[in-house]
């Protein structure tokens, strides 16, 4: 066990240390990844097979399928099922 008077901590060091509650706002994934294009267009969202994709051309790509989607019937409330290769 450390000495906290050697060190100049009070006596309570682990549950100093413990008070890590950050506020936060509820979001839904859409607006966290919304705010990420925003905030990083061009940092790295996906590496998969020694190819980067940014955070501006995975959204472009997301919004092409759900553009395609959409032209297909998909809305909202209806179920969709991909087929991934």
């Amino acid at each position: 066990m450390l000495d906290n008077a050697l060190f100049g901590m009070g006596e309570n060091v682990p549950a100093d240390w413990n008070r890590t509650a950050v506020s936060i706002r509820p979001q839904i994934f859409s607006q966290i990844y919304e705010e990420q294009v925003r905030r990083t267009p061009r940092l790295t969202a996906v590496r998969h097979a020694r190819q980067d994709i940014t955070y501006a051309e995975l959204d472009a790509r997301a919004n092409r399928l759900a553009h395609l989607l959409v032209s297909r019937g998909a809305g909202a409330e209806r179920i969709v099922a991909l087929r991934m290769p």
